[in-house]
Order: C-alpha cells, then structure tokens, then sequence
C-alpha cells in the first residue's frame, strides 16, 4: 500500500488534521475489511451522528478513494480517520474490527496515541441478539456491534451493526471484545451451531448466528442477561434484565381447532414461558425462572406433545399421571362432538417463517427471518371458521364452537383446484415448505400441514408479487392476509373517486383524488406524488409508455406505513397530466387538491374511463370526450362561394370546437391544403351565428396581405375586410370591420392602438414568424385580446422545439408550462438526447390542439397535380421602378401604335413587356439607365418582393421532405437565386443551356444528392424525366400556357407516384397578373404575345389581341388608383 504521507498529500489541511483527531478520540467505532482491497467503517462524526465509509484501494502507489455519507460525500474527514485505521490494521495478520493503534500516525507526524486510546471497551460493545425460531424452543444468537455510550432514551445502542466473527478473531481478538464475551463466545460455539451470515445489502455477509436447542436457552439466559448487552429479537428495545422468579403450575389450553396442549403458566402471567433445561419465563425485557419443580419425564413431554385431540390429550394426560406421582397432573377439558360440510375459500398469508431448522436457512435472506406465502383454506361455519393448511393430510378438521368439537370435511377438489392456480403464476415456485438452498444441497423435508411459496429473495421480487398477484387473487375472491412482521402487506382499496371542483377565476378546476381503505377515505394526491418522485426513471417510462407497464400495480405507501396496491389501469391516465405537465415539481393546496385546466378535461375524462367515480360537472367531461373523439360535424355556412373537400371540413368542424370552449389551435396543414378557406369558413359561421359581435384579426407577411384581400373576396364576399397596411392606414374603421388584415411589421408599430380593442380571433398566418418568444412581434401579439387564438403554419417547428412552445405561449399562456421547465423536461432530452418516448409524450399533449394534415394523407381527396399561385405585392423602391417604367412604355406604345398600328408596335410591346416583368423578377435584371431614369443607383439595390417570398417558402417545402424544381426565364434570375440559397441552407443544382453534363447534373437530383434544382425554362423545358421531384415553382409566368404545362410535365408524368404541387409566384396589381386574368377569357393572348408568327385568326379563344387587351395590360393598378387606403368589400 501507499505510505501514509503519500496518502496525507492527497488531502488539504485541515481535512487530513480533522480525520486524524477523530482516529485518536476513538471515533472510528467500527472497521471491516471486505477484500484486500475494499474496506467499509462507521465513523462517529461531530453531531451525535456515526457516518458510513467505503473506501476502495484497487493497486499499491496509488491514492485511495473513499466515499462517505457525510454532506462532503468523498475526501472528506471521517474518510480520513477510516484510511488511518485501515493502515493499522494491516500490520497484523489480518483486517479486523478492532480499533487501531496510532503507531503509523505517529511515524509520520512525531505523535503517539493519547492513553485514553489504548484500550476502547468502554466505547465499543458487543450485542447479543435472541430469535426464537421453532416451536420446540430452539432460538438464534445473532451478533451485533453497538456504541455505548450513545444509548436513547430506550436503552437501545447508537447505530448496531451486524458484526460477522472470523477465525482471525479468535487469535487477535478486537479491542472491545472483553474477556467475559469470549467467554461468551466459547460457550456458543461448544453448546451451539455456528450458521454463515446472512447477506446483506451490499452483499458483503452479515451477522454471525448460533443456533441453540431448546435445553441451552435457560443457561444461557443465566449467563449473557447480566451483561446488560442482551436483546430479545431486535435491538430498538430495552435489553434483557433478571427478574424475580414467579410460581408456576400446569395448564390445559384450547386452540381453535378444539386441539389442547398442556403448558406451564406462571403467576403474574407472562408472554411465554421458555421450555428448557429448567423453565424462565419472558415478560417484555423481563427474563426469570419458573418457580416450578417439574420431573423430568413432565419436561420432557411439555416439550414434545405439541396439540392434541381431545381422545389423544385424555390418553396422554392418563400415561402422564402414571409416570410421575410427585405431581398431580390435570385433566384435558371435555367436549361435545358433530359434523358438517361447508365449502372451502382459499387464503394466502404472507408471513415472515421462523419455524424451520437451522440447515435449512438460507444465506440469501435474514437467517432469523424467511419470507413466505402460506397457502391455507378457510371453512366457515355459522359460529366460526375454522383454517386448515393446503398440505395438511388429513381429510377433515376440526374447530372448537363454545364446548362442542366440530368436525369439518374438507372440499379435496375445490381445494386442488386453487393448488393449481397458484402453481400456474409466475415468479411464485412452490417452495418445497422450506426455503431455497444452496446449489448442490438437498431440499429439506416438508413442514408438516403447510404449503409454502416463496416470490424470491429479493425486496424487488416480494414487491412484484404482494402489488401484481395478490391483487388479482382478491378479486377472484381469495383472502390475502399479511403478519404483522411482513414488510410488504398490500392494502386494497374499497373505492376510488376524483372530484373536480370549478373555480371562480374561470377556466380553472380543484382536482382531488381519493382513495377508501377500511372506512376511511384518505386524500391520494399528496401520496401519489411522493411516491412517483421516488421512481427510478425506467419505471416512470414503463408507466407512462402506451406499450408499457399497462397491467398490474403501484405500492403507494400509505400514513399509517401499509402501503396501497394501485392498479396501473387507473394510475396511467392520471401520470400523464401529472408527470408530463407539471414534471412532478407542482404544489397541491392545503386540501391535497390540484389545480388543473379545462383544457386537461381529455386527460380528466380518462379517470372515469379507468374506473374512478366522477364527481365533476358533466359538462367537462363532455368536452373531454369531445376532445379525444374529435368534434361534432358543422354546417357549411352559406356564405362560403367554395365546396369544402372532407378533410377541410373536419378541420372547420376542430376550428368550431375550440372555439366553443376560448381554447386556441395550430392549423398545421401542409401548403396548398387550403387553410385560409377552412379559416374563412369559421369566421362565417360565426358571423352566421350571431357571435361575431367584435372583428378578427389577421396578421399574415407583407407579401400575403394582397393574397387574403383576395382570397377573402372569392370565398367569402360578405365579410367586411378592412386592410391595415401603408402610411394612410385608419384605425377607426376597424371596429366595423368584420376581418381585419394587417402585416407583422404593422402590428409592431401599432400594438398600443391594438391592444386596446378587443378581438373575436387572433389569428397569424406563417405563424413561425413568432417563432422567437422575444420577438418584438411575438411580445405585441401576446398583448392582444382575443376570444380565440389561432396559428396557420405548414412548419410549427423549423429548427426547435422552443418554437412549438412559441407557439403555445401565444395560443395559451401556461399550456407547456413555463419556458425554463418546457426546455428541461422536453427540449433537452429529445434535442440533445434523442428521447423518442418524450417526443411522443408532448405529441400527444398537444395533439387535441394541433391539426395536421399532409399532402400525402389527403391524396384521395386532391387532384393529380394541384395548382396554387402564390401573390406577392411589391413595395417601395421596386413599386416606384416598376410604376415609372409602365407610365414610360405606355407612354412610348401608345404613340409606336398610333405611328405603326398594332401590329407594326409588336416588337415595341414585347420589349415593354419584357421590361415590366424583369422589375417583377428583381429589380438587378433591369440594366438601362434611361429606362430605370435618374435614381439608377437606389432602384438598382431595390429589394425583390417576389425573391423574399421564394426564399420564404423553399425552406418549408425541402423541411417537409419535398424536392422542388424552380424554373424561370431568365438565366440571371437563377443566378440571384442561386446567390441566397448557401444563406438558407439548401443544396442544388443548376441546369441551363450552358451546361455541359446534362445528365450528370439530372443524376443528382434524381438519387436524391440534393433535394432542389433550378432550371431555365428554354434548357428544362421539354426532354426531361424529372420524376422525383413532387413540386414545382413558376418564378416568373410564361406567356404560353403549353410551353409552362411542358415545363411541369418534367415531374408531373408516367413514373412519378406521388402529388404534385405547381406553384406560381405572381406579382400583385402588375402585367404578370392581367395576364393570368385574360387568360382565362382569351385562350390565344398568350400565344399571341410570344409567337410573332403565327396567325391570330387561327387560334383558339376570341380573337387576336386587341387595344382594348393591350391597355388591360398596362392600365395603373387598382391599388395606384386607391392609395393605402382602407377598403371595404
């Protein structure tokens, strides 16, 4: 081993100088040496309290490491003093308990052992500890270390331990072994069997036992009470003292069973009287002789006749009389006879087993102590029951009824019928009446009458057993009774109730759980809780996972100490709303109750599922059904100019749902699923109803305020919309309104005006712009006042969880809890840990108020290829530009036309249109100073609505798994657009005319390497099987429908398996969307536009393209004409 003073460096000061004053004050109470390189103390500390060390010294050179009990938990002080004693005692022989010497300390500090210290009896004290373990009087000796000088109040000693005897103690005995304990000692080993210690714990061994027979109690007694240091079964009690001999005399005494026994009775009485080479009474802490003179023959046959039969006691009690004539022996009590035949009903006692033989103790469990399940059948007559053992082979019984002896015929079938079902559980052997052995050894034989099981050696398997079987086993009509010694009695409750109580403060109820045992109702919640918080982890998981732990119970331990069989079925329901949602750190009040939310009723409403007895309004667990079923089917309103696909009218009738109950939602919809539609409809139900009586607010990006003014006036005409946008923009003609739209950037700016109104929904379009609960508009918006709260966002999580609750803390401030508690108990483990089974637990938190639906899962419900066209609305500089540059080519056409005609003007208006849809694009493909005019240089650096608006929607689609074809005219464009994808982080590809390896390129996309790809219309346009991908963008519109269609055709044609979904990206109020309002009624206008030879006549629709078509194009938007004005429709 390593020296002392290299030991000492590993230590600071002032801990190694502590440790060394409590080595020589004694306080070292007890040392062990478990293996050569393992060792484990009890240090007396500071405080009236003994602290437990382990220390571990794996190679010499090296440093020990030691662990304590103490607050410091390692290194600390009483580490120290144990690594001291550890030292001495290895210059012996061998490790033992006694104290050690100072002899190393003094080598390296120069000091010696104070005096006091050279001899520690008076510190350390040896216990003797009796158990009786048989009937016929035979008892353990167990050996246990106890401190004296710390006795309590009860004379029990300070911190008794097990103290295990080795042959090394019988050369050098430890220090507070005193000669009269080897004395002592010697005796039990001469007049007794020596047993191995049981195991404890640690698995380290524990008590040395002595098994004594019967006739070597009395001696016994005689020679250990004195010392004052002998315990009757256990050390918490008073020790044994001499009492004063009390007379005896012989006594007959009935048992149940109409069977007697003669025994000695003392007078006072006395709890027993002890049979033995002379006979003591024990009366408490009391021990003394029996003043009786009894011949040996009487002796001898008090301790072998056992229970007789009332024939047999008669017989006995006459050869007795005959044997010996110095004692008048008397006589059995006499009774009357009859028969009767009731049926049997099972019972199981759990009990711990004393009365078996000391071979056949096992070393796995306490030797005194053999946990057991005894199987027994109870028959009952209308005066008493009389119990009989499974194993007893005797085909009746008896019992005693006032004077009469009944005789019972057993029930041989009904009986081997329960024999059979307790042999089919598992974990539950029949344990061959006698405790599990060591390997190799033979089974004892039976104890006589009794059927024993045992469910293992372990608290583990006991606890398996007393909370899943025994339950089970009531229910089917056994009895289950459990000693008073029996560590794990389960207790079965009589009735389970919850009471959920409405608050005043609306929205909120008290709920309280309780439990009936025995009478008596016992409130559960405050039970439960303490329970769950001592679950180790794996358990929490098996409960709460829905393929879990499902069947079964929970021991809920209980005030008075029995502990409650819970069943799983009824708990689980109740872990989710209490383990998920408050992670086990909620505060009940001083009722037990809890206070939950009406939006918990789905998780409430399970209790009554699971068996509880609902006391609550029943309106609550109405919307708990409703919540978990899904809502009730609504109308379509009648304003509604569309017809709602199934799965939009399931989400109108979720919409209606909540907000029947002020509960706010997430429509999470893909793209293109129609969201906007489902919403519109639910504003028009309310307005139909008669609930709309204040306005609703959207708040949606700047580039999709044109979109739901637009959206609004096709499905829902009759709604008043008033738009919040642009410096001219009227908070006074809200309140009027019945759909208010405004922008994020708006609501910013004005939140107090906002703020101050009051609103019948809230709802925010491309919710993920909140997605930051700091935000500026994340904070405004959380001001607002709102009857409902909704969220549209095809991507309620972009990057983290943080933003879901985002979301929630927005929709219903305290659903997910507070941020700091969201992050620990959900955020953390499934981000940084991968937790599966938390990402399905907050899945189905929030699965009532979440709506989701993907393009794949409403396939049979959308056409082959959807078509959505995304507006966008320029602002600012590239308004000012685009607006310049269309007053200047209409200037300029109109004069070519008067000059040239129509068609002499052609190659005019394609330039002017060329132009026009170049600023739509972005601002940069515009490169002639003269048409861009004198603010070259700030129209040049203009911001491109329509690329934002791209760069907004490409990271959602490629989230969701989609792989998108974006095409576009212009070979600059892409190369804008190629600019800003390393910034959104989005891998592609690029194929234009100009590109050498076709195929390689198309490869990569194809396998999958990238998940988008942009092409030029003329490059792309046709040739291509483009089959994996499943969406396409149009970033600026083609003239040519067909020419667009080929374009889709890439991806939409034979091979590809799933929908596609073709996007057009349109600026508001420009020739990009005139041209897609006449395309409608002229079918050649765009043909006519781009193909200068072909012949107008010929084609198909209303004819060539007219003045009247061309002023349609180039005509001042409506908004230029209105301003920001707000606008009714």
């Amino acid at each position: 081993m390593t020296d002392l003073e290299t030991i000492a460096a590993a230590f600071d000061g002032d801990t190694w100088q502590h440790g060394l004053a409590h080595y020589r004050n004694g306080d070292v109470v007890v040392f062990e040496a478990l293996r050569h390189d393992r060792a484990k103390a009890l240090v007396q500390g500071d405080r009236a309290r003994a602290h437990r060390v382990f220390l571990e010294w794996p190679n010499a050179g090296e440093r020990p490491d030691g662990d304590c009990d103490c607050p410091a938990e390692f290194d600390c002080e009483h580490v120290v003093a144990a690594l001291a004693a550890w030292l001495d005692a290895v210059d012996g022989s061998a490790v033992t308990e006694s104290e050690p010497t100072e002899s190393a300390m003094g080598q390296v500090r120069g000091t010696n052992p104070p005096a006091a210290n050279a001899r520690r009896s008076d510190t350390t004290v040896l216990l003797y500890v009796i158990h009786p373990v048989a009937e016929d009087g035979s008892v353990l000796v167990a050996l246990h270390v106890g401190v004296k000088g710390k006795l309590r109040s009860d004379g029990g000693y300070f911190a008794p331990r097990a103290f295990r005897l080795r042959e090394s103690h019988w050369r050098q005995p430890p220090r507070f072994i005193t000669d009269g304990d080897l004395e002592h000692l010697r005796w039990l080993e001469r007049e007794g069997q020596p047993l191995w210690p049981a195991a404890d714990r640690s698995g380290e061994g524990g008590a040395t036992h002595y098994w004594l027979p019967r006739e070597a109690v009395a001696p016994m007694l005689r020679q250990f009470v004195p010392s004052d240091r002998c315990y009757w079964e256990h050390t918490g009690q008073p020790p044994l003292r001499p009492g004063a001999a009390r007379p005896g005399q012989l006594h007959w005494r009935l048992r149940a069973d109409a069977r007697q026994r003669l025994e000695p009775v003392t007078d006072p009485r006395c709890n027993e009287v002890l049979l033995s080479s002379e006979l003591w009474y024990r009366d408490g802490a009391v021990v003394g002789p029996v003043a009786m003179d009894l011949p040996r023959p009487v002796l001898e046959a008090l301790g072998t006749w056992g229970w007789l039969a009332p024939e047999e006691a008669t017989a006995a009690a006459a050869r007795l009389a005959d044997d010996t004539t110095e004692l008048v022996v008397p006589k059995p009590h006499a009774l009357t006879h009859r028969e009767c035949t009731p049926s049997p009903r099972p019972v199981l006692r759990l009990t711990c087993r004393r009365g078996l033989p000391p071979e056949a103790l096992s070393n796995r469990l306490d030797a005194s102590r053999h946990l057991v399940a005894e199987l027994a059948f109870d028959y009952v007559v209308p005066e008493d029951t009389a119990r009989v053992g499974a194993d007893d082979p005797a085909n009746c019984t008896h019992l005693l009824v006032g004077r009469a002896r009944v005789r019972i015929v057993r029930d041989a079938a009904q009986e081997a019928e329960c024999v059979r079902r307790l042999d089919s559980l598992e974990g539950l052997p029949d344990d061959g009446n006698c405790p599990p052995t060591e390997a190799g050894e033979e089974r004892q034989p039976p104890v006589p009458g009794v059927r024993l099981y045992t469910a293992g050696t372990t608290e583990d398997d006991w606890l398996a057993f007393t909370f899943g079987v025994v339950p089970e086993l009531i229910a089917e009509g056994w009895r289950v009774e459990a000693a008073s010694d029996f560590p794990y009695p389960p207790v079965v409750a009589e009735d389970w109730d919850a009471h959920i109580i409405p608050r005043t403060d609306g929205g909120w109820f008290d709920l309280g759980l309780g439990v009936t045992v025995d009478g008596e109702r016992i409130e559960l919640l405050p039970l439960l809780l303490s329970a769950l918080r001592e679950l180790p982890q794996d358990v929490h998981d098996a409960l709460l996972d829905e393929d879990g732990w499902t069947q079964g119970h929970l021991p809920v331990p209980l005030p008075d100490g029995r502990r409650l069989a819970m069943p799983v079925a009824r708990l689980r329901p109740l872990l989710a709303t209490l383990v998920e949602l408050y992670d086990c750190d909620l505060r009940l009040d001083r009722s037990g109750r809890l206070r939950v939310r009406a939006m918990d009723a789905c998780r409430l409403v399970e209790l009554a599922q699971a068996g509880w007895s609902w006391n609550g309004p029943n309106a609550l667990r109405r919307l708990g059904e409703r919540l978990r079923q899904g809502a009730e089917a609504v109308s379509v309103p009648t304003g509604l100019r569309a017809e709602l696909r199934p799965y939009q009218q399931t989400g109108l009738n979720w919409l209606q749902l909540l907000c029947s109950e002020g509960f706010g939602g997430v429509l999470a919809d893909d793209m293109g699923l129609g969201k906007t539609v489902q919403v519109l409809a639910h504003i028009l139900v309310e307005k139909e109803a008669g609930r709309l009586d204040r306005p609703c607010l959207v708040v949606v990006p700047t580039s999709l305020l044109v979109t739901w003014e637009r959206e609004v006036r096709r499905f829902a005409p009759d709604l008043r919309i008033v738009r919040l946008h642009g410096a001219r923009r009227n908070l006074g003609a809200v309140p009027d309104a019945d759909l208010v739209v405004t922008s994020y950037g708006v609501l910013r700016s004005d939140v107090e005006g906002l703020a101050e109104l009051s609103w019948h929904l809230v709802i925010l379009d491309e919710a993920q712009h909140i997605k930051n609960p700091r935000s500026h508009a994340a904070r405004a918006l959380r001001r607002l006042e709102a009857h409902q709260r909704l969220c549209l966002t095809g991507t309620p999580i972009e990057n983290h969880l943080g933003e879901l609750w985002s979301l929630f803390h927005f929709l219903m401030p305290g659903f997910l809890g507070d941020e700091a508690v969201f992050r620990r108990r959900y955020r953390r483990p499934i981000e940084e840990q991968g937790d599966e089974w938390l990402r399905e637990r907050l899945a189905q938190r929030v699965r009532p108020f979440v709506l989701r639906r993907t393009k794949a899962a409403v396939t049979p419900e959308l056409p082959v290829k959807t078509q959505i066209q995304r507006v966008v609305e320029m602002t600012g500089d590239q308004r000012d530009l685009y607006e310049g540059i269309r007053v200047a080519v209409h200037r300029d056409l109109q004069q070519a036309m008067a000059d040239k005609g129509l068609e002499g003007a052609r190659i005019e208006l394609l330039d002017a249109l060329l132009k026009l849809r170049q600023v739509c694009c972005d601002p940069r493909l515009v490169r002639d100073e003269a048409d861009i005019g004198a603010d070259h240089g700030r129209h040049a650096k203009a911001p491109s609505a329509k690329l934002e608006a791209l760069c907004e929607l490409l990271p959602g689609l490629i989230e969701d798994g989609r792989r998108v074809l974006v095409f576009s005219q212009f070979t600059s464009m892409l190369r804008l657009i190629e600019a800003r994808l390393p910034g959104l982080g989005i891998e592609w590809v690029k194929l234009t005319g100009r590109t050498r390896d076709r195929d390689a390129v198309v490869d990569r996309f194809q396998a999958a390497e990238v998940p988008l790809m942009l092409i030029s219309l003329k490059a792309g346009g046709t040739g291509l099987n483009l089959t994996a991908a499943d969406t396409v963008i149009h970033y600026d519109p083609w003239w040519n429908p067909a020419v667009e269609d080929q374009a889709t055709d890439r991806a939409h044609r034979i091979g590809q398996d799933k929908p596609v979904f073709v996007y057009r990206l349109i600026c508001a109020g420009t020739v990009e969307e005139r041209i897609q309002h006449l395309q409608a009624g002229k079918a050649a206008l765009a043909e006519g536009l781009y193909d200068t030879g072909a012949d107008a006549d010929s084609q198909e629709g209303n004819g060539p393209l007219a003045a009247a078509d061309l002023e349609a194009l180039l005509a001042e938007p409506e908004s230029a004409r209105m301003g920001d004005a707000d606008g009714h429709a």
